[in-house]
């Protein structure tokens, strides 16, 4: 705003004050383009404050306006053979459950999970698991999505694809994913072929009937726990902590640390 206002006392000055007229014209005309270009900016942030808000109501509508939701109760709970980054065998394990059209959820892959991968998961500390959990009843795209990066998970894209849809958050329905995928390389009939026939839907709907057994409703949701190193065959873990929404990489960082502090015990 401050700086539309100085534009503004310029642009008057430029205007009133005696200049010669091929001078006068062109330092107007700058103006005017710095003053629109402005303008459009404040209104892209408008927009963005607008739409996080709206989901904010969205989200307290469809739970009630009910407080923050409070840890599970459950003491474990299957990471199945569900995609994941980092060492297969790591002790600690930072399970997500995540919506591609829930815009907190962008906001950590874009701003946290970069910080995590590069000081947890690449350096083989921390095992990261992804289950989907589209909220239907506020994101409409969010289960065609999670569909679309299951397909890609069968031209080796999965991750590509996960990214990809996160960083496209305004382009998730179905017609947008035929480009998606043109854009990654994919063989485009077998990824519209696969995106047709619904086949991993039933997948989907048993990470969201999950989540609703551990107490969850909300994303993104994060569990942290350990695996059982006695069983190397259990897919179950016990969960120690829980984060709810795009925290901080400060909060998951002492999150994860304790719990690799139990873990070496």
């Amino acid at each position: 705003m401050n700086r539309i206002a100085a534009a503004i006392f310029l642009a008057a000055l430029i205007f009133w004050c005696p200049q010669s007229g091929s001078a006068q014209k062109r330092q107007q005309n700058d103006v005017l383009k710095q003053l629109r270009e402005d303008v459009k900016s404040l209104k892209k942030g408008q927009e963005a404050m607008q739409k996080d808000l709206q989901e904010i109501k969205k989200l307290l509508e469809a739970r009630g306006g009910a407080a923050p939701l409070p840890a599970p109760t459950l003491q474990a709970i299957s990471i199945g053979d569900n995609p994941f980054l980092g060492n297969k065998n790591a002790r600690v394990v930072l399970l997500d459950f995540s919506d591609y059209q829930c815009p907190f959820c962008g906001r950590f892959v874009r701003e946290t999970m970069p910080q995590l991968e590069q000081e947890y998961i690449k350096t083989g500390k921390v095992k990261y698991v992804f289950r989907d959990l589209p909220i239907e009843a506020i994101h409409p795209f969010a289960l065609k999505a999670a569909e679309a990066v299951r397909c890609a998970g069968e031209q080796s894209t999965y991750w590509e694809m996960h990214y990809r849809l996160y960083q496209n958050q305004n382009a998730l329905d179905v017609g947008s994913m035929p480009a998606h995928a043109q854009a990654l390389g994919m063989d485009l009939p077998a990824f519209t072929a696969c995106l047709n026939s619904g086949k991993y839907a039933t997948g989907i709907r048993k990470d969201m009937a999950d989540a609703a057994a551990a107490g969850i409703s909300g994303t993104p949701t994060f569990l942290i726990g350990l695996v059982n190193t006695r069983n190397p065959n259990d897919r179950n873990i016990k969960v120690t902590q829980q984060i709810v929404g795009a925290q901080s990489f400060e909060a998951f960082k002492a999150a994860l640390e304790r719990a690799l502090a139990a873990a070496n015990k």
